[in-house]
């Protein structure tokens, strides 16, 4: 058996490490986009996300993912070069909560892309994962869109619903096992369940559009896990007294350990809470 000393030094290290992993992830979590280019790409995430890149047609931006081939990389701060994979492994409910860690472990729940359509997209570019024949109904691949711009005309395609016309501002909420289609012209934010998170409650995920004048605390009493896009404008977030830059086209990360934070500057975001 360890002397007693060596035991308490044990615990008191243990509980240290805890205490600066907890700190860590109360911070704000930037990725590196994951850039597509597609033959029916455009220039509008370039120029929404204000960069210039040395790819033509760029039809997506997987913008928070642990999707596959298209994982999100942490890009800066201690943890800088972890897939959201390793960081899911790593700091487990710290990161996504109690809740959605004992539902789901360390698969990521939550996928967050741009999509940028010049022309019309193909069927299968959009096709959900096929739910469990156990799986209640409307569980599955639900995803919301919401429109950036458009141009005059635009479309999107449902079978249920028939043709829309899309303008900027508009929120549409697309069930699992819907065939949908993006019509040319449209330039929007997708989110979504994960592909690999099975039997996941849409009601789960709750989005909501929000404007920063000046300051505003948004509060977390629930720990969910949040993620937040920036639609317009510039700024700063701050989480204990720790702040980090935040601007039109980023896609912020926020844990779950987070209790609130407070968002400086003028802004338009999009607030995702799972």
């Amino acid at each position: 058996a360890y002397p007693f000393h060596y035991t308490r030094l044990f615990i008191y290290y243990w509980y240290w490490k805890k205490s600066i992993n907890d700190y860590r992830m109360k911070q704000p979590l930037k990725f590196l986009p994951y850039f597509r280019n597609t033959l029916w790409g455009g220039k509008e995430i370039s120029r929404f996300k204000q960069i210039s890149v040395n790819c033509r047609n760029i039809g997506e931006s997987w913008e928070l993912s642990a999707v596959p081939g298209y994982e999100s990389i942490v890009a800066e701060g201690i943890d800088m070069g972890l897939t959201l994979n390793d960081l899911t492994a790593k700091y487990g409910e710290t990161l996504v909560g109690h809740r959605i860690y004992g539902r789901y472990g360390t698969r990521f729940p939550l996928t967050i892309r741009l999509i940028d359509a010049s022309q019309d997209l193909p069927l299968d570019t959009l096709r959900d994962q096929t739910p469990d024949a156990d799986a209640p109904e409307g569980y599955g691949n639900a995803c919301m869109w919401y429109i950036l711009n458009a141009s005059e005309g635009a479309m999107i395609y449902t079978d249920t619903e028939g043709n829309l016309e899309s303008h900027p501002g508009d929120a549409l909420y697309m069930p699992a096992r819907y065939v949908k289609a993006i019509g040319a012209g449209n330039f929007l934010v997708e989110i979504q369940q994960a592909g690999d998170a099975e039997h996941i409650d849409p009601n789960d995920i709750r989005v909501e559009y929000e404007e920063v004048t000046g300051s505003r605390v948004f509060s977390n009493p629930e720990q969910a896990l949040m993620s937040i896009v920036c639609l317009k404008g510039a700024g700063k977030l701050k989480i204990s007294n720790i702040l980090t830059t935040v601007q039109q086209g980023e896609t912020i990360l926020i844990p779950a350990a987070a209790d609130s934070f407070e968002v400086e500057g003028y802004l338009s975001l999009l607030k995702v809470a799972i």
